[in-house]
Order: C-alpha cells, then structure tokens, then sequence
C-alpha cells in the first residue's frame, strides 16, 4: 500500500512539473493575431501634460510624465512590447524617456542631435526613426541612439504623420518654406528614400494617419489636420493604389492622433474651429464611411501622442473595459487566463490527486 502511494506521488510531482513548465510558457507569450483584442495608451497633449491615460480606462498603472510634461511628442514601443519610449516635445525638444512595466518612474532614454517638436516617429525591428519637427529638423530624421545619424526627408515633416508600410514606412503630408503639402513618401528599413505614392487630394498638416482592414486588405486613412488656411473634417482613404475621400469626421479637427485599434482605425483628441478641445475616441466605419464614437479619454487632448498595445500584455485582460472592447476582450481569453490545453492538463492532474472540485473552484 504504501508503495502505491509513493507511485502516485512521484506521479503527481511529474505531472505538476511539466504542468508548472508549460504555464510558464504560456504566460511568456505574447499574444498575436486578429483574436487578441488591442488598447490604446494616450500621453500628453496640452493642458493635460504630464497624464497618461489608457483606452479602456483603468488598463494599466503608468506613472506620470515627470514636470514640465510633454506635447507635440511622440511615442514608441520598442523590447517586443516592453518598453515605452517618448521622445521630443515642447520644453522637451531633445528628450527621450522611457518606461518598463514595474517601474515607479519615466528615466532618460536617449538625447536626440537636434531639438524636434511636432515630429513623428516609426519604430522598426526595435529601432525608432525620429521624422521631421519645426525649424532646422523640418527635412530631417534620425534613429535614435544610433550615434546621431542623420535621415534626408525628401519632403518637409513639420507636423506629417508617418506610420509602417510593408518592409519600411510612409510620411504623409506637413509644412514646410511657408507650404502644406500632401506628399506621401516611401522609405525603406534603413530610412533611405524609395519612391511616393500619390499625393493626397488635400496638403494638410497635423492631421491624423494609420492603417486599418478593409475587405482583407490593408488601407490608409487621414483624417483632420490643417490645410494653411482652416481646419479639415475632410477624410482620405487609400487603397488600390489609390485615394479616395471617406466620411468627414463630426467636425473639422487639428491636432487630433490616429491609431490602429482592433483592426479598426480610430482617432483621438484634436481641436475644432471653436478651439474646444476634444475628449472623444472615434472609430470610423469603412462598410458605411462613417465616424462612430466609441468612448472617451479621461483628459481632453491636443497634440497628444497614442499607441497600441495587446491588452494581455499590458496585463488588461479581465480588467474593467469599454463595451467597444468587452466583446473582442471575451474572444481572446477565459476568465480563468488559463490556455484550455493547459487548464485540461492542470485538471487531469488535479484528478489523480483527487483535488480537481477544489482547485477549480479556486480558479473563479
């Protein structure tokens, strides 16, 4: 008898052990793919400088940005999702910062070669390109902490909007020589000029850019910005080699950011021609061509910066969220967390214990 019994306890360490081992593993993944349900983190902006926010609300502790804050910045992902890193600003034109899950502050990243302000920024197999800015940096870019080294633009970046397109990234539209231009320009992974796409039907400057799924195919939307003389509601959608325009947004919005969320396009923020400053997160529709609200930041922002990240990642997942995100949340994961392959191995395990009811019940 008491054979049997050491049997089944060398049973039970074995199974625990490599039921132990495949949860590690599975926590270390990093969920990918359309069924992980994304967020937004939302930083700066005037009259809300040092706040950081997520989108849902509540998704992650981040502390604030350390005085005199941040607008017309930018902000990057970088360590496969680990690692925030904002760059440039107001008050801040040479400053990189960053900050890793964990830590109770921003600290110093990088120093960039030339003071930028309403810049934009790509982050690129872990290296983050700096593209444009006001003044002397209009026509430049750098790679930050790669020793300072200088990118032409082949078109003033003062206010464009840049993002990853296939193997490199696009700028789209800025000022610059007194100019709004609608220039959408190609470059490769290294930063080198390749070739343009067609212009945009309206130049336009601090407008809004990102990528988003439509029909299976990946599309471009601009929406808002300046065009030197007022704002612009107007969108533009690219596609088949082509622009064409979309739905206008509520109202004519500068300032405003753009970002891909759940395969969706989705702008935040901006200014109107009231000069009220907007709290609203909208989401554009591509089967009807029109802008839905979807919820709303907790700051009224301008001049902001925006990413997104995998919610799991963050450590969102069964956090209170949106309804715009409680549906794709429930897609993703149980509320248990747990893989389904590795809660069945867990409970085969808790059976041959005879502690399956007890354990489960632990899980809820």
């Amino acid at each position: 008898m008491e054979a049997q019994i050491d049997l089944l306890r060398m049973v039970e360490v074995g199974f625990l052990t490599l039921v132990l081992s495949l949860l590690h593993l599975g926590q270390a993944t990093t969920c990918q793919g359309d069924d992980c349900p994304t967020g937004l983190i939302i930083t700066g902006g005037q009259e809300a400088e040092t706040s950081i926010e997520t989108f849902p609300a509540n998704c992650m502790n981040i502390p604030p940005f350390p005085a005199p804050g941040r607008f017309g910045h930018t902000l990057s992902v970088v360590e496969n999702g680990r690692q925030l890193v904002v760059c440039g600003g107001g008050s801040t034109e040479t400053s990189c910062i960053s900050w890793i899950r964990g830590q109770d502050e921003w600290t110093h990243y990088a120093t960039l070669s030339q003071e930028r302000i309403l810049h934009a920024a790509v982050s690129i197999k872990e290296r983050i390109f700096i593209l444009g800015g006001v003044d002397n940096s209009m026509k430049t870019g750098e790679i930050v902490g790669d020793g300072g080294r200088e990118l032409t633009l082949q078109n003033s970046g003062w206010a464009t909007c840049a993002l990853v397109w296939e193997d490199g990234f696009l700028t789209i539209g800025g000022y610059g020589n007194s100019v709004w231009h609608g220039k959408v320009d190609r470059y490769d992974s290294e930063g080198k000029y390749k070739d343009s796409l067609p212009d945009l039907a309206t130049p336009r400057s601090g407008h809004g850019c990102t990528s988003f799924i439509t029909n299976g195919e990946q599309a471009l939307l601009v929406a808002g910005g300046w065009d030197g003389s007022a704002r612009l509601a107007s969108t533009e959608i690219y596609s088949n080699g082509v622009w064409r325009p979309g739905g206008n947004l509520p109202r004519a919005m500068s300032g405003l950011r753009a970002a891909h969320l759940n395969q969706q396009a989705a702008v935040t923020g901006g200014i109107d021609d009231e000069n009220n400053i907007s709290d609203e997160v909208l989401q554009y529709n591509p089967s009807n061509n029109t802008w839905s609200k979807m919820g709303t930041m907790k700051k009224r922002r301008v001049m902001h910066a925006v990413t997104e990240v995998y919610l799991d990642g963050a450590g969102c997942i069964g956090e209170s969220t949106s309804s715009a995100t409680s549906s794709a949340t429930s897609r993703a994961t149980t509320t248990t967390g747990l893989d389904p392959l590795l809660a069945l191995l867990t409970c085969l395990v808790l059976v041959c214990c005879r502690r399956c009811e007890k354990a489960v019940s632990g899980f809820q």
